[in-house]
């Protein structure tokens, strides 16, 4: 990873890391771990500051990771970001008790134009909503 990208790691304030407008989300996302492979896994919501993922084996907090979706829209997205949570979400099924783990990931960069295409995907969802 570059020096340039390394530096835009640096941590949100908790202003900075709800200042962006989230969607709730069922999506496929793929999400690499350089020398451990790929993960499918779904996003349960996102933003232009990042995605909370649902997936088997969470990377560790701290990990950088490459991350492609695509949006509802249709626009191909890729990033790199960094895992800052885990969660664990519970919930019944089959009135039994499950649970599935879970991972924040915020976004540092992104390819070419993909933050734009994000933010007008976003904007446009949310002008839909109100």
């Amino acid at each position: 990873m570059s020096t340039s990208l390394a530096r835009t790691l640096s941590p949100l304030s908790s202003a900075e890391r709800r200042s962006f407008l989230r969607f709730e989300t069922v999506l496929p996302v793929l999400i690499e771990v350089h020398g451990h492979g790929t993960q499918r896994c779904i996003a349960r919501n996102v933003s232009c500051g990042g995605l909370c993922v649902e997936l088997r084996e969470p990377p560790a907090i701290g990990t950088h990771v490459r991350v492609w979706f695509v949006t509802p829209g249709g626009a191909r997205i890729a990033a790199w970001g960094i895992v800052k949570n885990h969660y664990v979400f519970n919930y019944y099924a089959d009135k039994r008790p499950r649970q599935v783990r879970g991972a924040g990931i915020r976004f540092a960069a992104f390819e070419d134009g993909d933050r734009e295409l994000l933010e007008a995907t976003l904007e446009k969802i949310e002008a839909q909503l109100h």
